[in-house]
């Protein structure tokens, strides 16, 4: 795009499409729209202009048109990828479900005190801090003393 502006500064309806032309952006969308702007300017001031040998405008077009295909395939990859990552996490909730509910089981029946419930209360970390126990009721009052 600098080579056709200094090429058309003399040209003044050339120069007029390109002058305001920008190849600064930092985004996907920004870089894809500068592309076909200046792909619209240049098929508009002078479609038989090469900047440099083999650049002609055609080639241009087939490599921003070849860019909408593989930002096509990227954003296909990310959605499936974005899926996957939905599954896995439903897969480590269950799984977490899973493990708690085993280990609610296996110290129900194995209590504490016993070999093997100490061995799984020592030697299965959990995440899991139990609700502190409620307090308890409180004392009946006395009966008032008797005559």
């Amino acid at each position: 795009m600098s080579v056709a502006k200094s090429v058309w500064t003399s040209e003044a309806g050339k120069f007029a499409r390109v002058e305001n032309l920008t190849a600064g952006a930092q985004s996907r969308e920004g870089i894809l729209t500068e592309a076909l702007e200046w792909e619209s300017a240049w098929e508009a001031a002078d479609p038989s202009f090469t900047p440099a040998t083999g650049d002609t405008l055609a080639v241009f077009k087939t490599q921003r048109e070849g860019s909408l295909t593989t930002l096509r395939a990227y954003q296909d990859a990310r959605s499936d990828e974005r899926a996957a990552a939905g599954d896995l996490r439903e897969l480590g909730e269950a799984l977490d479900d899973a493990c708690v509910a085993w280990y609610l089981a296996a110290t129900a029946v194995f209590p504490e005190g016993t070999a093997e419930g100490d061995m799984i209360r020592g030697t299965i970390p959990t995440t899991y801090s139990p609700p502190p126990a409620p307090p308890a009721p409180p004392e009946p009052p006395l009966p008032p003393p008797g005559p």
